[in-house]
């Protein structure tokens, strides 16, 4: 494959060097099936997101920092992170999953009503996700519930996937 110029024609070839970066990860050996180690979504300045030794984690360059979680929670990832540095994701803990965002020097992750999982986030802060077990599908704004999404009747097993910066969410069923 020939790369292209601005003008759809054959251009010089990318200036991208690709390079392998080993991440720090967090102590520990992980927690069941959640896995251990995962980088789910890069956002601006170096920063990724993920999961380490099982807990929600984001990076700062190859430097790890752990999702400080509310008590009783103990595993969980981060799913997404948008331009401004809100993330998004999903934790385990006493009452079952629960949806959350957080935003790095957040003493605790802000759980998010009716969710157990938050999928994506756009730059306007408009959070994705649902709810396993009801197979609901939810639209946040901050702390906020602003919007329920409806299916067709007879779908099973909704999974919202991602939100763009116009506010489409695409996902399955």
């Amino acid at each position: 494959m020939v790369p292209a110029t601005a003008a759809g024609g054959p251009g010089p070839a990318s200036r991208c060097t690709p390079a392998l970066h080993v991440l720090d990860r967090l102590p520990g050996t992980g927690a069941g099936s959640w896995g251990s180690e995962s980088v789910n979504d890069f956002g601006t300045g170096g920063l990724s997101v993920g999961r380490s030794a099982g807990l929600p984690a984001y990076w700062a360059g190859s430097t790890v920092h752990r999702v400080p979680l509310p008590s009783g929670y103990d595993r969980g990832s981060v799913a997404a992170v948008n331009h401004r540095g809100l993330m998004v994701g999903s934790i385990q803990g006493p009452v079952g999953a629960a949806a959350f965002s957080y935003r790095v020097g957040a003493s605790a992750v802000r759980i998010l009503p009716g969710g157990t999982y938050a999928a994506d986030v756009n730059d306007r802060g408009t959070v994705a996700g649902g709810n396993d077990s009801s197979d609901a599908a939810y639209l946040w704004t901050g702390a906020t519930l602003t919007r329920t999404l409806t299916v067709k009747p007879g779908h099973t097993r909704v999974r919202v996937r991602s939100i763009n910066s116009r506010g489409t969410v695409i996902g399955y069923s």
